[in-house]
């Protein structure tokens, strides 16, 4: 059945709302959490803690209608179209199975929050591979049959391991392992896509691997941003008093840096490559992933004490990620999706 103009439209425009939508909803929970402040006077230790504040509504609805969004929209190739479907199936868990609290002692019925979930997942999944399946087998589209194969049984093993690794982890460590791997899982996802896209006007030679060549650019570009980060926080606290942990990271900050100029040059100058060579959307979404791949890894590992280390790893990874979608939005505001094959997929196909 051929495609009218009218259809074409009414695509672009699905699409354009639906990433208006996800920048909406974002924006509504960051706020939120910002009001929250304004009239408690305090944060909680994480973003995740708000379920247990008078937000929690907007927190739990924000969750799910991101993740049902990130389920919907269709990914610009194959591998992240299951990198987005993952995602968001991950943000209802994070939703629905709250951060535990001393105040607020687990309670039995959240099992069955996990298992309905878990049923969704295994439904959507298995929805996804049969209908890609009957697509592709009578449109041809969705790229060669060896491929589609490969993303079908990709689909297939993800949905068994997190089925598996959620049961596991509900059952072994309780609630606060199922809303952590859940959360980690989400934000794992959001660290692929904005790298993905960061990445997708590379250039790769042929002297080693694609995977190889690529984590070398990633490693090239956070250690470059690691190293010194580390050294400055680490001398800025020792000014203020001397500490074996401030010192330490001095040493390890001096140390990423000496690694990455010596052994990860080639990945740092392929980093550079992207930044001087790379369109007027690339760029950005680079520097969008390295935020996100430097700053909150950063803040987590940092060896200080600090009650609200896990507010501040969160917000420095939801801000940049909806600044992301702003500039997708601006991207293809007249295309909805523009297809392209990502260097990345040359690791997978």
């Amino acid at each position: 059945m051929a495609i009218t103009a009218d259809q074409t439209d009414h695509t672009i425009k699905t699409y354009r709302y639906l990433r208006i939508t996800i920048v909406g909803v974002s924006v509504a929970l960051l706020l939120g959490v910002f009001l929250d402040y304004l009239n408690r006077g305090e944060l909680e230790t994480s973003i995740s803690a708000y379920y247990y504040t008078e937000i929690r509504s907007l927190f739990v609805g924000a969750l799910v209608m991101m993740g049902a969004s990130y389920v919907a929209i269709r990914g610009t190739n194959n591998l992240e179209e299951v990198v987005l479907n993952l995602t968001g199936m991950m943000a209802p868990i994070v939703a629905f199975v709250p951060t535990a609290r001393s105040s607020a002692p687990e309670v039995p019925l959240l099992n069955a929050n996990v298992w309905a979930t878990m049923g969704a997942v295994v439904m959507t999944v298995a929805m996804l591979v049969a209908m890609g399946r009957s697509r592709s087998a009578s449109s041809g589209e969705g790229g060669s049959p060896a491929k589609s194969r490969r993303l079908r049984y990709a689909a297939i093993v993800l949905a068994v391991v997190v089925v598996a690794g959620f049961v596991a982890a509900d059952n072994v460590w309780g609630q606060r392992a199922t809303h952590w791997l859940a959360a980690v899982v989400f934000i794992a996802g959001l660290w692929a896509v904005t790298t993905g896209n960061a990445l997708r006007s590379i250039q790769l030679d042929g002297e080693s691997s694609p995977s190889r060549q690529l984590l070398g650019t990633v490693a090239g570009g956070v250690g470059i941003v690691l190293g010194p980060l580390a050294f400055w926080v680490g001398s800025c606290r020792v000014v203020d008093e001397v500490q074996a942990s401030a010192l330490m990271m001095m040493a390890i900050g001096a140390l990423v840096v000496v690694v990455t100029l010596v052994w990860l040059r080639p990945g740092m100058k392929r980093f550079f490559g992207v930044l001087r060579h790379g369109d007027r959307y690339t760029r950005p979404y680079l520097v969008i992933s390295l935020v996100m791949l430097t700053i909150g890894p950063f803040l987590w590992l940092v060896p200080f004490e600090w009650d609200h280390r896990v507010f501040f790893v969160e917000l420095s990874e939801l801000i940049p990620f909806a600044v992301f979608w702003l500039i997708q939005t601006y991207e293809h505001w007249d295309d909805g999706v523009r297809p392209h094959d990502s260097p990345i997929l040359q690791v997978f196909y």
